[in-house]
């Protein structure tokens, strides 16, 4: 697979916004490093190519599809005599069944996405009698039920350059991010989630509150695979001095935290009030990160953490409000200019860029540091005076 080369699309409003039309790519700004972190963690006990691709299906099925862990490895079926399949989900309730092939690395090509298709047919034609498995004879029973819909889908790691076909859906690295980030960005009708309160203040779209610190802990821990994504930065791994006075004080002096944290501010696209609980609609912080990570590593530590915070709410469903938020409330950590522009689609865009040769562009602070060993090695050149070039 050759990689797709830039264009002068790249540099101009006009051309991202064409490029955004016709390209799976997500140019928001989502961190798609954290996506690639997080099959590499989940991958990363495989002893080869075998169990990283069984690892991967398994990753694609709990996070893209959405299905449970213990459900999801049921679902897997690759090996001796899978006639093709390397796992499926039958929804009785919506007539459905998605039949799904994986190839990891190298073992990725369009003649694989053919021979899907092709083994699928086979597979449908075969008498149940001959089949050796009794969970691909289970399979096959359904698939011939009437009014079942059957959906192929071919999961990969490499990128596909947009292939296409009408007779199965191919999901790449690419379709993931794109998927994963569309979820981040519109939260699903209906996710909702909530936070216990001290005291509150509401003026116009928004709340100032006075929140438990171990609640708001368990607010975090609750919605992290999320709630960070529009933040302009990413967490600093508690190595600046910000991140361990803000330790420092939970750990020495907690009941003074209120008092000199800046607190945290959250947008989120509508809220609701009763009694001492907030209920929040697609939540992100876009500013505390570093206290809302450091609230949270202290109370995965001890239970004794008898702090109050200040959290902001506002209410807005508006991007470019949302990001003039981030941009005027930024103002720990001593950050720059550049930071402030880091959500820009311009940065985004450079960023993609240079992926696609082998080098990696910090659009956002902190996100170089908090890539895996593993990750790093992928990128080409030297970290000079704390740049990575």
């Amino acid at each position: 697979m050759t990689s797709k080369e830039a264009t002068l699309l790249d540099y101009s409003e006009e051309g991202l916004a064409l490029l955004s039309q016709i390209s799976n790519a997500p140019l928001e700004g989502f961190a798609t490093h954290a996506v690639d972190a997080s099959i590499n963690e989940f991958m990363k006990d495989a002893k080869n190519e075998v169990e990283k691709g069984h690892l991967y299906l398994l990753w694609h099925l709990i996070n893209v599809e959405e299905v449970l862990e213990d459900v999801a490895e049921n679902a897997i079926i690759d090996g001796a005599y899978d006639c093709g399949i390397d796992a499926y989900l039958v929804d009785i309730s919506e007539r459905r069944i998605r039949l799904f092939q994986s190839k990891f690395g190298e073992a990725h090509s369009i003649g694989a996405i053919d021979k899907f298709v092709n083994d699928v047919e086979r597979f449908k034609k075969l008498e149940q009698s001959k089949i050796r498995r009794d969970e691909l004879q289970y399979l096959w029973k359904h698939l011939h039920e009437k009014n079942m819909k059957i959906e192929l889908v071919y999961v990969t790691d490499q990128n596909t350059d947009n292939y296409e076909s009408d007779e199965v859906k191919i999901i790449g690295r690419e379709q993931i991010y794109q998927t994963l980030w569309e979820r981040i960005k519109k939260p699903a009708k209906g996710q909702k989630t909530s936070l216990r309160i001290l005291k509150c203040l509401e003026h116009d779209n928004a709340l100032c509150c006075i929140v438990s610190a171990f609640d708001y802990a368990d607010f975090v821990e609750m919605n992290e695979h999320y709630v960070f994504e529009s933040n302009i930065r990413k967490h600093l791994g508690g190595k600046g001095s910000i991140n361990k006075r803000i330790t420092k004080t939970l750990e020495e002096n907690p009941h003074n935290f209120f008092e000199w944290n800046n607190g945290i501010t959250i947008t989120v696209d509508n809220y609701s009030m009763k009694n001492n609980q907030l209920g929040l609609e697609g939540a992100q912080i876009v500013n505390g990160a570093q206290t809302s990570k450091s609230i949270l590593d202290r109370k995965k530590k001890t239970n004794n953490l008898d702090a109050e915070v200040l959290v902001t709410i506002i209410k807005t469903k508006d991007e470019k409000h949302q990001r003039n938020i981030t941009k005027y409330r930024n103002s720990q950590n001593a950050i720059k200019g550049k930071d402030y522009v880091s959500l820009e689609d311009y940065h985004i865009a450079v960023h993609h860029m240079l992926g696609r040769i082998g080098y990696f562009y910090e659009h956002q602070q902190g996100s170089w540091l908090n890539l895996l060993s593993s990750e790093k090695a992928k990128f080409n050149g030297d970290e000079l005076n704390g740049l990575v070039f």
